[in-house]
């Protein structure tokens, strides 16, 4: 009986902590908790360099965009070079990540130009495209990244007018490492082959 009950036991941390990284890391991934007109979204930081701010669009936008809010960053004209970054911190033990976001992109009818549109871990890119008119989707793709507290940045850098790209769901999942599902199966066997006994 005593064996029974460490099996159950055992079992149910090593899937109560594969739950647990499964969670979405990011907090306000929808752009949901806050209202239309805010500079930055709860649990983000929002910084130009002569680009304009990060702004909150109601509904979708190029592709882009579920429930009430979407982010949204809108190049001010004339700007070759200017950058605006939209980033927000998660932290977790593993190194061993997927991101998931939907994303947007267009030209305004009145610029010429793109940018490209940068995302980043802790500074460093691992995806980026051009902004051009009527491109999005939803991004699906792993990284590593450190134990502990990590960056996630969108960046656009503009060439031209106009540069646009809106993003919304954002998800980071950590990857549960082989280990830890090797002893979920362990425990889900173990507790089996206890029980027909």
């Amino acid at each position: 009986m005593k064996m029974r009950h460490q099996i159950i036991i055992a079992a149910g941390i090593t899937v109560f902590a594969g739950l647990a990284e499964a969670q979405n890391l990011i907090g306000n991934g929808t752009f949901e908790s806050d209202s239309v007109g805010l500079n930055s979204p709860s649990g983000w930081y929002n910084q130009t360099g002569e680009g304009r701010n990060w702004v909150f669009t109601n509904g979708s936008f190029a592709n882009a965009g579920s429930g009430k809010h979407a982010m949204v960053q809108d190049f001010t004209p004339n700007k070759p070079g200017a950058t605006s970054n939209l980033t927000t911190a998660f932290v977790s033990s593993s190194v061993a990540f997927n991101l998931t976001f939907d994303y947007g992109a267009h030209l305004n009818t009145q610029g010429a130009g793109v940018g490209t549109f940068f995302v980043k871990i802790n500074g460093s890119p691992i995806w980026s495209m051009m902004t051009t008119l009527g491109v999005g989707g939803t991004f699906n793709q792993n990284f590593s990244a450190t134990q502990g507290v990590n960056t996630l940045t969108f960046e656009v850098v503009g060439v031209g007018e106009e540069a646009s790209v809106a993003v919304d769901n954002v998800v980071v999942r950590a990857i549960p490492e082989p280990s830890s599902l090797c002893l979920l199966g362990l425990g889900a066997v173990g507790l089996v082959r206890r029980r027909r006994k």
